[in-house]
């Protein structure tokens, strides 16, 4: 109901700066105010997207729009997964997510083995 009434409303961001919907924005601003914040508030789409010269074809682009205490975390992820494979808050949450963490884990692992090399003298 909501989403439909801010849908009214007009944008006067500047064109190809706008990466969120101002009605999508509008409503997770006032999901956050009413929830107090204490979680994170998140929305995720995606949509497909071509730059004008670097990309040679349209791509998969998932967005998360996240508001936390700490203020707005939005983040995006380029991807060749099909939607009929992922819908957005899974690819991004499940493998994404998942993924950066075991990379994560994989540069420790190289941290701990560094300090155990002998060092040249």
């Amino acid at each position: 109901m909501l989403l439909h009434h801010f849908s009214e409303l007009t944008d006067d961001r500047e064109p190809l700066r706008i990466v969120y919907p101002l009605a999508e924005v509008l409503l997770l601003v006032v999901c956050a105010t009413i929830a107090g914040c204490d979680d994170p508030v998140r929305v995720f789409r995606d949509f497909r997207y071509r730059t004008r010269y670097s990309w040679s074809q349209e791509r998969r682009v998932v967005g998360k729009a996240e508001h936390t205490r700490d203020g707005a975390n939005p983040r995006f992820v380029v991807t060749s997964f099909d939607r009929s494979r992922h819908d957005a808050r899974s690819l991004y949450e499940d493998l994404y997510c998942a993924r950066g963490e075991a990379e994560n884990r994989i540069g420790e692992q190289f941290e701990l083995l560094a300090d155990r090399a002998p060092r040249p003298q």
